[in-house]
């Protein structure tokens, strides 16, 4: 779409593939210069994998090995029980990684959503980690609940309650717009002008 040619793009993703390979520890967690170390939920280990599924799903593999290993860990995630709504949205996000892979989730989306109901009321529908279940039911066809769900987010000037190098309001509104237009294409026309300027004003 940028004009770049193929073999640029092979040669660009071929040395990201190396480096991710470098980062990626046995049980196919990845760190963020290194190694990650201990087992835990990791933001960086399903930014990656979303990263190396979009390459998967555009025409470009990457390594088979790295990638199962790295499904692996996101299942291993999925299953883990978070203590924070960050940890939760980060659960999320794995759980949408393997429902765009074709893993059955089914249960790891009741477990999260246990948690969030009990301990995040009225915070995590307008976050993250409501977008990213949306997104993992509308694939998995409970269209009803993944409508319902998707039209609690709402785009923000804000920024996010977790505030880091990858959780800043251009970063989250923009995985948001990431998911509706894989899932729920029809919205993206429905979003005001107003909403796209405030995306526009963080990018400027």
């Amino acid at each position: 779409d940028f004009g770049t040619a193929q073999p640029e793009i092979n040669t660009q993703l071929e040395h990201t593939f190396e480096i991710l390979r470098r980062r990626q520890n046995d049980q196919g967690a990845f760190g963020y210069w290194a190694p990650e170390t201990g087992d835990h939920i990791s933001f960086v280990s399903a930014y990656v994998m979303d990263f190396l599924s979009a390459a998967k799903s555009t025409g470009f593999p990457p390594p088979a090995e790295m990638f199962a290993r790295g499904l692996r860990n996101l299942q291993k995630m999925a299953g883990q029980e978070p203590s924070s709504l960050p940890e939760a949205s980060t659960v999320a996000y794995a759980i949408y990684i393997l429902t765009r892979e074709g893993v059955v989730t089914t249960n790891y989306i009741l477990n999260v959503r246990d948690y969030l109901e009990k301990n995040q009321e009225n915070k995590w529908e307008n976050d993250l980690a409501g977008v990213y279940l949306a997104g993992a039911l509308k694939l998995l066809h409970k269209d009803k609940e993944a409508e319902r769900l998707i039209a609690q987010y709402k785009i923000s000037e804000r920024a996010p309650e977790r505030c880091d190098d990858f959780h800043q309001a251009l970063g989250v509104n923009s995985q948001y717009l990431s998911v509706i237009s894989r899932e729920f294409p029809a919205r993206l026309k429905n979003i005001p002008a107003s909403d796209v300027e405030k995306i526009l004003g963080d990018i400027r």
